[in-house]
């Protein structure tokens, strides 16, 4: 959940410095975070030694999705 959780925290930072459209910031970061969580599942069914579950793709998703509202919080503080 940590990795996830950065990864959100991250990329939602880098897109909001562009500009002032939040929620646009928002589900472009989520749409990020699910592809990168979808294509490391994916990668893990290839493996003998790994199983991919759907339930480990949502976990990441909803991990990003904290680590992009925890941006706010930490951006609230600062301000």
């Amino acid at each position: 959940m940590l990795e996830y959780g950065i990864l959100g925290y991250l990329a939602f930072r880098d897109l909001s410095k562009r500009n002032k459209k939040i929620f646009k910031d928002i589900l472009l970061a989520f749409s990020f975070i699910s592809l990168i969580g979808i294509m490391d599942e994916t990668f893990q069914g290839f493996l003998p030694y790994r199983v991919r579950e759907i339930r480990d793709v949502a976990t990441n998703v909803v991990s990003g999705l904290l680590g992009i509202f925890q941006y706010f919080i930490y951006r609230g503080k600062a301000a």
